[in-house]
């Protein structure tokens, strides 16, 4: 009986030691948004209310709300061709973002980087 208490407790244990392991962001891709984040709205001279709509927007800066992760915008296709999903390098995932800035968000249209710098969220 004593071994059996035992064993019960050890795995109450092991399980709560998991649970709580296990905590932290359920985010997808945790390395890009604080690069985004700090290049766009913590950056010097960025009108907080944009700040306030890029942070209470955050994933669907590139993902489609109310989607699956697999649906891009088109500022996130336009990332996602350059940076890999599994990219943890913070001057590779800014170097993307700054490529990205350049392309145009759609044909003849101001690049991702001029609708963000006019306060406007970049993808559609």
């Amino acid at each position: 009986m004593k071994k059996l208490c035992w064993l019960a407790a050890s795995i109450v244990v092991a399980t709560l030691a998991m649970t709580l392991s296990s905590g932290g962001s359920a985010q997808a891709r945790p390395n890009y948004w604080p690069v985004f984040e700090e290049k766009y709205a913590k950056a010097s001279g960025v009108d907080p209310a944009f700040a306030a709509t890029l942070t209470k927007t955050k994933c669907n800066v590139c993902h489609v709300k109310d989607k699956e992760k697999t649906d891009r915008n088109t500022y996130g296709v336009a990332l996602s061709k350059l940076i890999t999903k599994k990219e943890k390098d913070k001057d590779k995932i800014t170097g993307a973002l700054e490529k990205v800035a350049a392309e145009p968000s759609e044909a003849g249209g101001p690049t991702f980087g001029d609708l963000l710098k006019e306060g406007k969220l970049p993808g559609k």
